[in-house]
């Protein structure tokens, strides 16, 4: 690919001749492959301390695992891990749920309650 141009070739098995096209299509024809997935998933908020606990027991009689992500809207780090952890919760849908609690809005003793495991 000439990186000045902006064009590349394109080379397709049932055609013997070479189609010009813009460098923006094929990255679109490349990030389009999988429709069918969406690419971030949305992870539930936890506002307070009965609703931490509802959702650890049901994960309990489910025997399903569990993702919380304690984060603070200032924190660069969780800025960060964000959108990672919405594309794993889009990824495992249906095996894993993921939650959040932002630590700015919730009861001191909701926060008390977290740790990173």
């Amino acid at each position: 690919l000439l990186k000045s141009s902006g064009y590349a070739w394109e080379h397709r098995k049932s055609s013997i001749d070479c189609r010009l096209l813009k460098r923006r299509e094929i990255r679109v024809r490349a990030l389009s492959s999988d429709l069918s997935r969406p690419s971030a998933g949305e992870t539930e908020s936890i506002d307070d301390c009965d609703q931490l606990d509802l959702v650890l027991e049901e994960a309990r009689q489910r025997k399903q695992p569990i993702i919380i992500d304690w984060m603070a809207n200032w924190c660069r780090k969780c800025i960060y891990l964000k959108p990672k952890l919405e594309k794993l919760a889009a990824e495992y849908d249906t095996k894993i749920k993921f939650y959040h609690v932002d630590v700015n809005n919730v009861p001191q003793s909701l926060v008390k309650r977290g740790n990173i495991s």
